[in-house]
């Protein structure tokens, strides 16, 4: 269960489908990344109400997992850092070639493994 008040785990379980639909498009169907603005954790822990409560991420089932904020230490960190150079060329961030697929495939596999980890305790 989440640990904090503001969370339920249900509630964790339902952001993170969102989210895993989210890279199941970047991976499968040209989907884009747009950051924090099109990820459903971060527009509700991050830049959503539940972030006025709390600090950064407070309640994110992805900071809950790896302990920190912001998505580091997750493929997410190198997602960005492979795509930016693309991104700024082209003015997009999506899976254009083999390794930026592998690393959404990374992000999603996270995801899946975060959400499968808590639908055991609900």
């Amino acid at each position: 269960m989440s640990d904090n008040l503001w969370t339920s785990t249900a509630e964790q379980i339902k952001t993170l489908e969102k989210s895993i639909e989210k890279w199941r498009a970047i991976l499968f169907e040209s989907g884009e990344d747009h950051g924090s603005s099109g990820c459903e954790c971060c527009e509700i822990y991050l830049l959503g109400v539940k972030r006025i409560v709390k600090a950064a991420c407070f309640g994110c089932p992805i900071k809950e997992h790896t302990g920190k904020t912001m998505c580091y230490g997750t493929p997410y960190d190198d997602w960005i850092a492979y795509t930016s150079e693309y991104k700024k060329k082209h003015g997009i961030r999506i899976a254009f070639d083999v390794r930026a697929r592998e690393l959404a495939l990374e992000e999603l596999e996270l995801l899946t493994m975060i959400v499968t980890k808590l639908r055991k305790i609900v």
